[in-house]
């Protein structure tokens, strides 16, 4: 078995691990494609797909947001996306780093 097979067996083990930590959400994003002068409005569609989830750590309002960091499995096209929703709670994705095994994101909201 590779290295890489190894880390990979790892990290499926340690979200095992995690439990009820690992919640599902959903990443988004907009797509505008066209321009509808008749209705005066931006004739979009939205892509999304389902990933597993775990929130790291919140950090306290700074202003008037939430930063939020996220771990997901390595895999998809995440840097595609712009909305990341967990527990009906919307995320802007803000920045992201993927080191081939796990992806870890840098969110941020509103207060609510």
């Amino acid at each position: 078995m590779s290295l890489k097979a190894k880390i990979n067996s790892a990290v499926d083990k340690a979200f095992k691990a995690a439990g009820d930590l690992v919640v599902q959400g959903q990443l988004s994003v907009e797509d505008a494609s066209n321009y509808d002068f008749s209705l005066r409005k931006t004739v979009s569609s939205t892509e999304t797909i389902i990933v597993e989830v775990i929130l790291q750590s919140t950090q306290k309002p700074l202003g008037d947001v939430f930063k939020t960091t996220a771990l997901m499995k390595s895999g998809i096209p995440f840097g595609s996306y712009d909305t990341l929703t967990v527990n009906n709670l919307s995320y802007s994705i803000v920045d992201y780093t993927d080191d081939g095994f796990v992806i870890t994101a840098i969110l941020v909201r509103g207060k609510s």
